[in-house]
């Protein structure tokens, strides 16, 4: 008997209420985020309950859409990607923006987060433990890229966001955060431009694939893939690793102080509003009294004046005669 042919059942099918261009499953917990052609971001979960929902980029220009999306390896952060070279970090719980990115300007086609193999991680470390947490402690008062343990740890493996663009290149940004580098891209009978459509790096570092498109004289397009050897990032990626790692340190606990001042401002604000609130009472009490006191003043002389004329007469008939 021949073994039965097991064919996909479809599961479940959703209604939309706007086209979706772009999905992303997260390699960690049942969330798929859902870019659609309004330019918002959509979080749910497998039942497709809604996480959360980050507005479009700019409501004004419609123009701006989602044009990438990547979660980080652990799933606790969101890479999203738009037409305008801007890319945002969003937080899993809530989908707070923690980061944006403005120094591509170009067109982004592709984002990849991908992580160093831990191996590399392993063994005798070159550089002595890092204490910088003695001196640059852990943010509490807002999300931080720096808060989760990917980067606290003593040996974290190194994280690299590839964003690809439209425009020859390729940039590397150190756990999302750091700008590592640019490549420039070229190619021999291409147009001036080449898009690049995927980008992913070995987990050792020392390959870089690409797949770009390039538009041929005859107005028509080609894609090729293109490998570059990234051995640079082998031979240094521990040093990497810990620029990147020191270099969200400070940018983390920068936000935490510009953060905590204008909490005390907000606080200092609110406690002159209150005291202004109170003199006011104290000033309307006072001018009160005040007004009493010389509405007093200036019936006293009245009143005494008559208090006399009342008195006068019956002191004059009542007092005895000398003659008597």
């Amino acid at each position: 008997m021949s073994e039965e042919i097991k064919r996909f059942k479809l599961r479940d099918e959703k209604q939309v209420a706007s086209d979706i261009i772009l999905m992303e499953w997260s390699p960690t917990m049942d969330l798929i985020a859902l870019a659609n052609a309004n330019g918002e971001i959509l979080v749910n979960r497998l039942s497709w309950q809604r996480v959360w929902l980050l507005p479009a980029y700019d409501e004004r220009q419609k123009q701006i859409q989602v044009s990438a999306l990547s979660w980080r390896p652990d799933g606790k952060i969101l890479a999203i990607g738009y037409t305008n070279g801007v890319f945002r970090l969003c937080e899993v719980e809530k989908g707070e923006i923690i980061r944006e990115e403005m120094e591509v300007k170009d067109n982004i086609t592709s984002l990849m987060w991908l992580e160093q193999s831990k191996s590399m991680c392993e063994g005798r470390q070159t550089y002595p433990e890092d204490n910088s947490s003695t001196f640059l402690p852990q943010a509490q008062q807002q999300n931080s890229l720096y808060s989760d343990s990917s980067v606290q740890k003593s040996q974290p493996p190194l994280g690299l966001l590839l964003v690809g663009t439209n425009t020859n290149k390729v940039h590397l940004y150190g756990y999302g955060v750091f700008h590592l580098c640019v490549l420039e891209l070229s190619m021999d009978n291409a147009s001036e431009s080449l898009q690049v459509d995927c980008a992913i790096i070995s987990p050792d570092l020392s390959r870089l694939s690409l797949v770009v498109k390039s538009a041929d004289p005859d107005d028509t397009s080609s894609v090729h893939v293109q490998t570059y050897d990234t051995a640079l990032l082998v031979t240094r990626h521990e040093e990497i690793r810990l620029l990147c790692s020191k270099y969200i340190m400070i940018i983390s606990s920068d936000l935490e102080i510009d953060l905590i001042l204008t909490q005390m401002c907000q606080a200092w604000e609110e406690i002159l509003r209150e005291m202004d609130s109170k003199l006011l009472r104290f000033a309307k009490s006072k001018q009160n009294v005040i007004k009493n006191s010389l509405d007093l003043a200036c019936r006293a002389p009245r009143l005494l004046f008559l208090y006399n004329l009342d008195i006068a007469p019956s002191a004059h008939h009542g007092a005895p005669s000398a003659t008597s």
